[in-house]
């Protein structure tokens, strides 16, 4: 289906980007149009054993636990996944566990084109019915290539800087962008690097996040509509420097070099998409690096798979809600590359 809209007198620049590509099919902005379809549950134990085990007083790998065999690691993983969830903010299951692609075994459902997966959830407490979107993103698309441009110069505004989300990282780091609630529910307001604007990184942030409302509109509505309607609820504005009402989220999240994370569960207020990129020049260079759904089961063609993992590429998106699906993610084997995953969705810096 092809959408047609003749305007092209807009002066404000998302405006402008959105005429330009106003005749381009609905599904140009993939690489390809086919959609596979499938079901899975979320189970209560491990489908996937983790085969890394990482000492955080120590900042070490633990090699004895890789060493394992595998239901020696069940059995362990599995008694540390049925206490109360831990780490620094409470949402791994278990703490210090993750994944090296290399210990992959031949029965997990790998996907590498782009998915719906309708996931029933067995877990307690948790939302029965979760759906996951995958798609391969076309990286000559304008919208694309913007998305691009502007992840990998706000990569650059922090190019060596330190963490500064709360969350457990094995490695790699990650960076908070945007605007988040002053102590007291005061008014909102600008989180550095935002309130420092440093190295440029509001002009980098619009870019983002402005392609990344666009691309949210025609792939991933079903995030668009969630943060919407967060925001709305909470009163939660978009500031103008990172893109007003044509920007996706209030805030962001990017990480880069080689993000390992634990299995666990995000604690925000909406569903959540992510996008990932690759430095110029190391596109193709990223194998070994998943998106992990640990505890999922599925079947396609008639065979059952325990586990399933998306294989993240330059150009990868993912739309789910990390509020109720235990993931994680995995580093490319050439730990030289460095890639970036660049997250939208309303976190509890924003409550």
């Amino acid at each position: 289906m092809i959408k047609y809209q003749y305007s092209l007198t807009f002066t404000n620049s998302y405006r402008s980007l959105k005429s330009y590509l106003c005749l381009q099919d609905n599904n140009s902005m993939l690489e390809l149009p086919e959609i596979v379809t499938i079901e899975a549950t979320q189970k209560t134990s491990f489908q996937i054993i983790p085969n890394c085990e990482y000492d955080y007083k120590s900042n070490k790998e633990i090699k004895e636990f890789s060493e394992k065999p595998v239901n020696k690691r069940f059995e362990i993983a599995t008694k540390l996944s049925l206490k109360s969830k831990n780490g620094n903010n409470k949402k791994q299951k278990p703490s210090g566990l993750s994944f090296n692609e290399l210990g992959f075994g031949e029965n997990i459902y790998i996907i590498g084109n782009n998915h719906n997966i309708y996931i029933t959830n067995e877990m307690k407490g948790t939302k029965k019915q979760m759906m996951v979107s995958v798609r391969y993103l076309n990286d000559t698309n304008v919208i694309v290539q913007n998305f691009i441009e502007g992840a990998r110069g706000l990569a650059r505004t922090w190019e060596g800087q330190d963490n500064s989300a709360e969350r457990n990282v094995i490695s790699g780091t990650m960076k908070h962008f945007g605007i988040i609630r002053g102590a007291g529910d005061c008014p909102y307001f600008s989180y550095s690097p935002t309130m420092h604007n440093t190295n440029d990184a509001n002009r980098w942030h619009k870019k983002v996040n402005t392609a990344a409302k666009l691309i949210a509109e025609q792939l991933f509505p079903d995030t668009l509509n969630s943060i919407q309607s967060t925001m709305d609820f909470h009163d939660i504005f978009i500031p103008e420097i990172i893109g007003g009402k044509h920007g996706l989220c209030s805030e962001m999240v990017q990480s880069q070099h080689a993000l390992v994370t634990e299995p666990h569960v995000d604690i925000d207020s909406s569903k959540c998409l992510s996008i990932w990129t690759v430095e110029p020049g190391k596109e193709t260079r990223t194998d070994g690096w998943y998106f992990v759904l640990p505890y999922l089961t599925c079947r396609f063609n008639g065979k059952e798979f325990n586990g399933v993992a998306v294989k993240l590429r330059h150009g990868t998106g993912i739309e789910w809600d990390g509020r109720f699906l235990f993931h994680c993610s995995t580093a490319p084997n050439d730990k030289r590359v460095n890639v970036h995953g660049t997250y939208f969705g309303m976190t509890r810096n924003s409550m």
